[in-house]
């Protein structure tokens, strides 16, 4: 099954033709909600999503961001909202979770993205995905609930959640959570709700939840950021809440458009970084270490801010 435009055609185009991926593309409107990160042969390459396409971002060991490249992969209802990176066979791929469509990028060439299949998601508007690092199968929510895939064909192996689901994320258990509409959950590897909580948003489409090693699951939504299962909150002073993001090294990153709150792990403030000040209003974060050193990415309307782990500002790219 095929997504609108011919996926040989698509491909084709891209290898030969280069039409389908812009380089230094003119500046246009964009609007950054989500990132993966994935190391390339010893080079920490940033994958972007803005709606329209995807974009490749180098992170340099000295604290820089530099566009390599965007691809655009047309077709109806092909809008990028979510990414998850990780190495399987040995390259590394990001899986987009594109609304219409589920797609999966090569980025061995990371200034040469190449999409490798696009596939109608049955799951209506796909905006989450998430994966485990240990078996092919990756994971993603949409309007129609949340389902696992074979990564290699994309195909659905089974259902996991009925429900209208906007952000998910698994770790290497099994374990996932969810956050929808009006309720977060985490999912024990058998897909049984072990723990649950009441959410309110005013942007759901761009929640997003992070689950850690050990099963624990934190959810934003308006009021801020909850643990679920330990009645532990942080409360947000914006009246909007969108992504926490964590690599469990003792801390929680969370933004609420205002900026970004270093969090520890029973939600007490160590730490706090405005952004709408600056410039964009923070709706993505994205946490990951590179170079030996622990580094955060904010997506703020059209830039993409780079932070250590102290939430001082790096570096800055715009559209």
């Amino acid at each position: 099954m095929k997504k609108i435009i011919s996926l040989l055609t698509l491909v084709s185009i891209i290898a030969l033709t280069g039409v389908g991926v812009k380089q230094n593309a003119e500046s246009a409107s964009r609007v950054y909600t989500n990132a993966g990160v994935i190391e390339v042969q010893g080079n920490t390459i940033a994958v972007v999503v803005n709606g329209t396409s995807i974009e490749t971002l180098s992170i340099t060991s000295d604290n820089h961001i530099v566009k390599l490249a965007e691809a655009l992969a047309t077709g109806n209802g092909i809008e990028p909202q979510a990414v998850y990176t990780r190495i399987e066979n040995g390259k590394p791929i990001a899986y987009i979770a594109a609304g219409a469509a589920i797609q999966k990028y090569d980025l061995s060439s990371p200034a040469w993205p190449s999409l490798v299949s696009s596939m109608d998601s049955p799951l209506g508007f796909t905006r989450g995905i998430t994966g485990r690092s240990d078996i092919p199968l990756i994971v993603a929510g949409g309007d129609r609930g949340v389902a696992e895939f074979e990564s290699t064909t994309i195909m659905k192996t089974r259902d996991l959640w009925k429900g209208t689901a906007y952000g998910v994320d698994s770790n290497d258990n099994g374990e996932i959570v969810i956050n929808s509409f009006n309720t977060a959950a985490v999912l024990d590897r058998n897909n049984a709700a072990v723990f649950s909580g009441t959410v309110r948003h005013s942007e759901p489409v761009a929640a997003a939840s992070y689950i850690s090693p050990s099963g624990t699951g934190y959810v934003a939504d308006d009021t801020g950021v909850q643990k679920l299962g330990a009645q532990v909150k942080f409360q947000s002073q914006s009246g909007f809440g969108y992504i926490v993001d964590s690599i469990d090294d003792g801390f929680v990153y969370f933004v609420n458009g205002w900026g970004v709150y270093k969090l520890d792990k029973n939600l007490q403030q160590v730490g706090f970084q405005t952004i709408n000040q600056i410039g964009g209003w923070a709706r993505g974060v994205k946490v990951f270490r590179a170079y030996g050193k622990t580094r955060v990415l904010i997506l703020a309307s059209d830039r993409v801010y780079l932070l250590d782990d102290n939430l001082l500002i790096l570096d800055t790219y715009q559209y």
